[in-house]
């Protein structure tokens, strides 16, 4: 057994270089999708299929606060960001990038550095420590994990990390804050204020967290899978296509994906990704299924 309990040091890292700025995403590159669709409210089927004009191929993660916040990380760390309809590159280089509802950013690079995106200037800000994966949900909401698999929540106020329990590869978070976890035996698990609570049914390798009543992800075998609060169960998202790698989605019933090809897809044709009718059967947050027989997440 475990003892569930958090406690709090000043997490410290050798000052972090800043992003390599030598390589930018290109704005005019287009990539050609492949047929995926997605079961969206209603009952209907929207495929998400559609190309994303000028998206640039070899993408590796899609992250989505809003239609008007949508970022992009290739698998050669460059970024871009989607501004009035256009792929705009980002400077700089990331390994991993989340954003929050009201459009804070933050990434982490292949050194583990951890930055925070500055809209004024354009700029990224180095915050202090070294994670592999950093979750966003809003300004007043972020979480990260170390390469020890360690779990920290950032303390908005004194700029620090505060470790809690537990061991993670992967963490995301929604705007109101509930936090999720997957391990490295695929089980996911939920914050609930004091320590995690397994999630019953599903084995994850990705996860997105718009807020508690709002969670998608992607099980083992590439499908989409969505938290029905109704029966605490995850089925998947019907039409949705094996060998997807990445799915996001934002305030405004904005969805993405990418698939194994490292193409970006959306819910619509065109820009923006919105579709109407929102998500099906979604609410309230997955019931207690107690601790994994790994250990803690």
């Amino acid at each position: 057994f475990f003892f569930l309990f958090i406690f709090s040091f000043t997490f410290v890292a050798p000052r972090p270089e800043l992003p390599d700025h030598s390589k930018h995403a290109r704005a005019d590159d287009v990539s050609t999708m492949q047929a995926t669709t997605m079961s969206v409210g209603g009952g209907g089927q929207a495929p998400i299929a559609f190309q994303v004009p000028n998206a640039p191929p070899g993408i590796k993660q899609v992250a989505v606060g809003s239609a008007s916040h949508v970022w992009l990380v290739k698998h050669d760390g460059t970024m871009a960001r989607l501004v009035n309809r256009v792929w705009r590159p980002v400077a700089g280089a990331a390994s991993k990038l989340s954003v929050g509802a009201d459009g804070t950013v933050y990434s982490v690079n292949a050194q583990h550095a951890v930055f925070r995106f500055v809209p004024m200037t354009g700029q990224w800000q180095s915050v202090p420590g070294a994670l592999v994966d950093v979750a966003c949900g809003s300004a007043q909401h972020v979480w990260g994990v170390n390469a020890q698999q360690e779990i920290f929540q950032l303390n908005v106020a004194s700029g620090q990390w505060t470790k809690v329990s537990g061991a993670a590869s992967q963490v995301a978070c929604g705007s109101d804050g509930k936090a999720y976890v997957i391990n490295v035996n695929n089980d996911a698990y939920w914050w609930n204020g004091g320590g995690w609570t397994q999630v019953p049914g599903v084995k994850l390798k990705a996860l997105s967290v718009l807020n508690g009543n709002s969670v998608l992800g992607i099980d083992t075998t590439g499908n989409v899978v969505r938290f029905d609060g109704a029966t605490q169960q995850w089925p998947p998202v019907v039409g949705s296509a094996p060998g997807l790698t990445c799915v996001a989605h934002g305030a405004g019933q904005v969805y993405y994906a990418v698939n194994a090809a490292g193409q970006l897809l959306t819910a619509q044709p065109g820009f923006g990704g919105g579709m109407g009718g929102g998500m099906p059967g979604m609410g309230g947050m997955p019931g207690a299924g107690g601790m994994p027989g790994g250990g803690m997440p």
